[in-house]
């Protein structure tokens, strides 16, 4: 049975039982992952997956059920598991399903350049990038990891209501991890980059990232541990806010975990600070046209100027709110019940260089990576205390890299006492992406 034939008898025998405000959201995935170790191919998979979530009002309750079998027999067990699934669920949910928006944005973002990608590309691709990390510095003993992976995925929301959307995507991501050895100690260095055109890569420029990391954490200084300014280098910064987005959910907010319960139209950074929400942005994974609740998406203000413009909302927070939704109703898979996250947060750049930010510190860490975010990061509190690797700061110039670092503030602070941006944003592809940070002096404890 095809997947568009099945969703719409789906929705026809929602309606012949008499359940309202039916919807269906089917989301599928395909991938071919490659990776390579000591110029020999390890690991070759491929892997599909994916399925359809149905949703719907029975009884005034609201019930859900999900299925990997796109089959005839699947219909029926969908809709009598809503039923079932709505006479005992507790949580009221007056979220009616959605008529679509007015207009949504005209946008590809299947690549078919990668379309022309084969594993044997890959597997070349690898082995050239692993032996150029190798030669690039004698104190490199190996490549922990070198790897590939080639994606394509599809989303499609139709409801009782006309709406029918569809988006198709993919895109090719490769990532190394290198490992480099002196006097006894132990250093890694690691890079992740998505790739538009595999003809046009450049391994060498690929190798040379990774190479320069590896090697630039070795001979580590001891220095006292106190308050120090700190640069966090734009990965760094990247990583940092990454764990704090939920802290901009007015699901979290409603809940009263997020301290930005109530700070709309208040100032929450430092003027500095303007933070955009972009879902089309060029390098993310999680580029899209609609969220998951099937509402256009479009740039947003978060933080302008430091101010708090709007949390980010779906359509039950915002009318809990009542405002309009930001179109951010988001699923982590097609099982998944709807929650908010961002598309993509761009922390937008300054126009000063991170070279210029360093000859301004007389005494300070640039710190280019963290470590234990999760674990040593309190979402809601804010506070944070985090391994971090990075380099000492004197006199404007890096002197060398530091000792294991532990760094401990807190995130709603630190939003206050950022002094200076840089022009350098990270791209990742995380849904967030950050330039370089001057902030305040912070706790800095040195091994």
């Amino acid at each position: 049975m095809e997947r568009q034939q099945f969703q719409q008898a789906l929705l026809q025998a929602a309606i012949a039982e008499g359940l309202q405000d039916a919807e269906v959201y089917a989301e599928f995935s395909s991938a071919t992952s490659v990776k390579v170790n000591e110029g020999e191919l390890d690991t070759y998979e491929t892997s599909e997956e994916g399925g359809v979530s149905f949703r719907a009002r029975f009884n005034d309750k609201m019930g859900y059920a999900y299925t990997e079998k796109i089959e005839q027999d699947s219909i029926h067990f969908l809709v009598e598991a809503v039923k079932k699934n709505a006479d005992v669920i507790e949580i009221e949910d007056t979220t009616t399903s959605f008529a679509g928006s007015e207009r949504y944005a005209q946008a590809a973002f299947y690549n078919d350049n990668l379309e022309a990608v084969t594993p044997a590309a890959m597997i070349s691709t690898l082995q050239q990038v692993e032996e150029q990390i190798l030669a690039l510095d004698e104190r490199i003993k190996r490549v922990s990891y070198c790897q590939m992976q080639l994606f394509t995925g599809e989303r499609h929301l139709v409801n009782a209501k006309g709406l029918d959307l569809h988006e198709a995507s993919n895109g090719l991501i490769i990532y190394a991890n290198a490992v480099a050895m002196a006097n006894g100690e132990t250093k890694t260095g690691s890079e992740v980059e998505i790739i538009d055109d595999l003809t046009q890569f450049t391994s060498e420029r690929f190798a040379k990232r990774v190479a320069a990391q590896a090697v630039a954490g070795l001979g580590g200084l001891s220095i006292a541990s106190e308050k120090y300014p700190v640069i966090l280098e734009n990965e760094a910064a990247t990583a940092l806010l990454n764990v704090f987005t939920s802290s901009f959910s007015a699901e979290e907010a409603q809940k009263g975990m997020s301290r930005l319960q109530g700070k709309v139209g208040k100032q929450v950074a430092a003027a500095q600070v303007t933070i955009t929400d972009e879902p089309r942005y060029i390098k993310s994974l999680s580029k899209t046209t609609f969220d998951a609740e099937g509402v256009a998406t479009m740039p947003r203000t978060i933080i302008k100027q430091g101010v708090l413009q709007t949390l980010l909302h779906n359509r039950r927070t915002a009318e809990e709110a009542g405002v309009v939704t930001t179109g951010n109703a988001y699923k982590p898979s097609y099982k998944g019940t709807i929650s908010i996250a961002p598309h993509k947060f761009i922390l937008q750049a300054g126009a000063v260089s991170k070279d210029k930010l360093i000859t301004e510190i007389d005494k300070g860490v640039l710190i280019t990576s963290l470590a234990g975010l999760h674990a040593g990061a309190n979402t809601i509190s804010g506070d944070f205390s985090v391994a971090a690797s990075g380099f000492y700061i004197e006199d404007g110039k890096i002197v060398g890299p530091t000792k294991q670092m532990t760094i401990a503030s807190n995130f709603f602070e630190l939003l206050t006492t950022i002094e200076a941006v840089a022009d350098d944003i990270y791209a990742g592809f995380a849904r967030v992406s950050s330039p370089s940070l001057r902030i305040a002096p912070i706790a800095v404890t040195v091994e």
